[in-house]
């Protein structure tokens, strides 16, 4: 609820088990609102590229040593969701060096490809949430959960790191 104030939003506007996109809403700001340093210089040397599901099946997002391929989970028009399904797509992902990423997004998964031609893999893959600290990081995934890199119905941020070999 603090960080929903400081971000001029008035949290009870956000609750009630009829909201599910309140609470959606209220987590993507909140987010948004703990990054806003790193997004702001992530603008000013243009390593940030956002993505919304408008008709498609997916996305393509160039950076200098990564291509990632952005699958949508919820497939379909925008005009035929409806508050039963899965949110559309959407999201963004900062570069914050040739072979780390924030990936901040929801009902999306990701696949990466060297822009080298070269394999890729994943050398780290963590949970974690933005502060005035920096990074915070939560669990660290391995195993099948690093098979794919997915984001749900609910709204999150993961730093991965790349390697091609």
């Amino acid at each position: 609820a603090d960080e929903l104030l400081r971000l001029s939003i008035n949290p009870s506007a956000l609750q009630g088990s009829r909201n599910q996109a309140g609470l959606l809403l209220a987590k993507a700001y909140c987010i948004v609102g703990a990054m806003d340093p790193l997004i702001r210089r992530a603008h000013q040397t243009d390593r940030i590229q956002g993505f919304l599901q408008d008709h498609d099946k997916g996305c393509v997002l160039h950076f200098s040593r990564y291509t990632l391929n952005v699958t949508y989970a919820c497939q379909g028009a925008v005009a035929e969701t409806t508050e039963s399904q899965e949110p559309l797509a959407g999201g963004f992902v900062i570069e914050d060096s040739p072979d780390c990423f924030y990936l901040v997004g929801v009902s999306c998964a990701f696949t990466f490809y060297s822009n080298r031609r070269k394999t890729v893999n994943i050398l780290t893959l963590e949970e974690g949430s933005w502060n005035a600290s920096g990074w915070q990081r939560g669990r660290i995934l391995n195993g099948d959960e690093r098979m794919v890199v997915r984001f749900g119905p609910m709204p999150k941020t993961l730093r991965v790191e790349l390697y091609e070999y």
